[in-house]
């Protein structure tokens, strides 16, 4: 999976206020977040006007749907 976040990061880069970042759970607590972590990789989507409620990414894991699944919430 870590290719495909790589290649995806390096796609989205002109994508104006766009982060891809990868958060080990193992050494990072997100409690008192509102974020449930039930299964691993988990990708979220947080977007500017809504950094409170991330959007779930449920999709195929590869490069072209992951990317458009950000350019489709990054407006």
């Amino acid at each position: 999976m870590m290719p495909v976040y790589d290649n995806v990061a390096r796609k989205t880069r002109e994508v104006e206020g766009f982060v891809v970042a990868k958060m080990d759970l193992s050494v990072n607590d997100v409690e008192g977040f509102g974020i449930d972590i039930v299964e691993y990789p988990t990708i979220l989507l947080f977007t500017k006007t809504d950094k409170e409620n991330p959007i779930e990414f449920k999709g195929e894991r590869n490069e072209y749907i992951f990317d458009k699944f950000i350019r489709s919430h990054a407006t």
